[in-house]
């Protein structure tokens, strides 16, 4: 089909097709699509960095507020392409023939936390200081204590949910988690952006006898998904099955292999007003704790 845009990568999480699909939202940097049989949204994306599981990313930057879709829009999926309909003009075509499908990969395992993750650390605990975020890794892993009310619940809930799991805990760790779903504002709530790191953290930390537990966790979160919006409910049911983010993904690399953190922190940490920090928080934090 003639095309407006082209595609460049499909996400290993993006259905094959055909299915339609309706326009969800529309932001500068993203387009999310609502598939019509259900699930989690396929967003398309311009940016290398912001490659998922369940990303559609084009050849060339794109402003996608431009392009006259509204929310609600029907369209259709298939791998020749995206057609959405746009109201008094022609559809938005994008050709998806050409775009690569990346093999998906497991997260590695990292045995030891070495000089690596202390690095990741300090580095996160410095730019969470400067950013005056709610949710800061050195209030988990140290004395000091939240002032706000919103740092106070998030530190609390993630500290419940460390202690559950370093204890073994299956029910105080479920119910830590349901707690964190939906907690805080924003586009993706913190309680969902540090769940998704953490999910990740026990996938690098395999052992056999916690398999029970983190089952149960990653249960209750995608029993959960409701309690918060289809955005961050999209991110924790990939993170459930063990699927993450290019950015997430090269921090846990960096850190398996022994590497300096900081070019894959600042990357992570650069998404959304906090959303990167949460997820890098739950991530090393979990680390730990797993």
């Amino acid at each position: 089909m003639d095309t407006d845009l082209e595609a460049a990568a499909i996400g290993s999480d993006v259905p094959p097709g055909p299915f339609q699909v309706a326009v969800h939202s529309v932001f500068r940097g993203a387009l999310n699509l609502q598939p019509g049989n259900g699930g989690g949204l396929v967003t398309v994306i311009d940016d290398p960095a912001l490659d998922h599981p369940r990303s559609i990313r084009l050849g060339a930057a794109q402003d996608f507020t431009t392009l006259g879709l509204l929310p609600l829009a029907a369209g259709r999926f298939d791998p020749e392409g995206i057609l959405l309909e746009r109201p008094g003009g022609p559809p938005l075509r994008i050709g998806c023939r050409k775009a690569v499908r990346p093999r998906p990969r497991p997260l590695p395992a990292i045995r030891r936390l070495g000089a690596s993750w202390q690095a990741a650390a300090a580095l996160l605990c410095a730019r969470q200081a400067q950013a005056g975020a709610d949710l800061r890794l050195d209030h988990l892993l140290g004395p000091d204590h939240p002032q706000g009310l919103l740092g106070q619940r998030l530190a609390s809930a993630a500290l419940a949910l460390g202690r559950a799991v370093g204890d073994g805990a299956r029910d105080p760790a479920r119910e830590a988690a349901a707690t964190l779903v939906g907690l805080g504002g924003g586009l993706t709530p913190s309680g969902d952006d540090f769940l998704c790191g953490f999910l990740a953290a026990a996938r690098c930390r395999p052992d056999p006898g916690r398999l029970p537990l983190r089952a149960a966790l990653e249960r209750e979160i995608l029993d959960r998904v409701g309690d918060t919006n289809d955005i961050s409910a999209t991110l924790l049911r990939c993170a459930a099955e063990g699927k993450v983010g290019r950015a997430l993904d090269r921090l846990a690399r960096a850190i398996q292999a022994g590497r300096g953190p900081g070019p894959a922190l600042a990357v992570l940490c650069a998404f959304g007003h906090s959303s990167g920090m949460d997820a890098a928080t739950g991530f090393l934090y979990g680390l730990g704790v797993w």
